[in-house]
C-alpha cells in the first residue's frame, strides 16, 4: 500500500522502524523482489525461506538483496534455526515464536544483531507470553497475528481488532498488525495503537 495507510498509526523516533513490512511466503510469495517497489523507501521485506532448497534459497536472498537496495528496502531475514553466517546487508533478523520461546540458544544472532546499530531484532507474537519474551529479548519490534481471517492459514484462530489492540497497548514494544489485514480490513484498526501492517495482500492486492 503505497502512499498514506488509511488508518492513524502510533509514532516513533526510531529510523530503524519500517513504515511497512511485505512478508514473503514458501507458497505464496517466494520471491518477493518484483513487490518490493510498491513498499516505497522506508519499507522492510521480511524474507522467509523456509523449507526451499538452498540453493534456490540463495538465488531468491540475492535478488531480494538486490532489489531491496534499488528500493531502499531493509531486508530482514527469518530465521528458522541458528545460521552459520549471515550476510553483512540485512538489515535485520526476524525470529520465529517457536524458536525465540524454545530452548535453542539465540547468543550468535543476537550477537549479530549488536554488532551493528542499524540493525534490527523482531519476532512472530500470538499472545502475551511471546510478547514478554519479544521484551525480554530486546526485540526492536513485534508482528502480532493474526489479525483477521488470513488465505495463508485458513481455518486458524484469529485475535480480532478489539483483542489485539489490548495486547498490543500492553506490548512494551512496538508492534505491527499481521494476518488478514487488506486495504479493506486495515480500517478496522484502532487509530494510534499500532506500529504498522504486515503482510502479502497488505501490499499486494488491488488497491494497495
Amino acid at each position: 500500500m503505497r502512499g498514506p495507510f488509511p488508518v492513524r498509526f502510533a509514532r516513533s523516533r526510531d529510523p530503524r522502524l519500517p513504515s511497512g513490512i511485505l512478508v514473503s511466503d514458501p507458497v505464496r510469495l517466494p520471491d518477493p523482489s518484483g513487490a518490493l517497489a510498491r513498499l516505497g523507501p522506508g519499507g522492510a521485506v521480511h524474507l522467509r525461506l523456509y523449507g526451499m532448497p538452498a540453493a534456490e534459497a540463495a538465488r531468491v536472498q540475492a535478488r531480494v538483496l538486490g532489489a531491496a537496495r534499488r528500493a531502499r528496502v531493509r531486508v530482514v531475514l527469518a530465521r528458522d534455526s541458528q545460521p552459520a553466517a549471515l550476510p553483512r546487508t540485512l538489515g535485520g533478523i526476524h525470529l520465529p515464536e517457536a524458536l525465540a520461546l524454545g530452548r535453542l540458544p539465540l547468543a550468535r544472532l543476537l550477537l549479530w544483531r549488536r554488532a551493528a546499530p542499524e540493525r534490527t531484532l523482531c519476532m512472530a507474537t500470538h499472545n502475551a507470553r511471546a510478547l514478554g519474551r519479544a521484551r525480554s529479548l530486546g526485540a526492536d519490534y513485534v508482528l502480532l497475528s493474526p489479525m483477521f481471517p488470513t488465505r495463508s492459514h485458513p481455518g486458524a484462530p484469529v485475535l480480532g481488532a478489539v483483542r489485539a489492540a489490548l495486547l498490543a497497548r500492553q506490548a512494551g514494544v512496538p508492534v505491527y498488525a499481521l494476518g488478514g489485514v487488506t486495504p479493506r480490513t486495515v480500517r478496522r484498526l484502532p487509530p494510534g495503537t499500532f506500529r504498522g501492517v504486515a503482510g502479502i495482500d497488505t501490499f499486494t492486492l488491488p488497491g494497495a
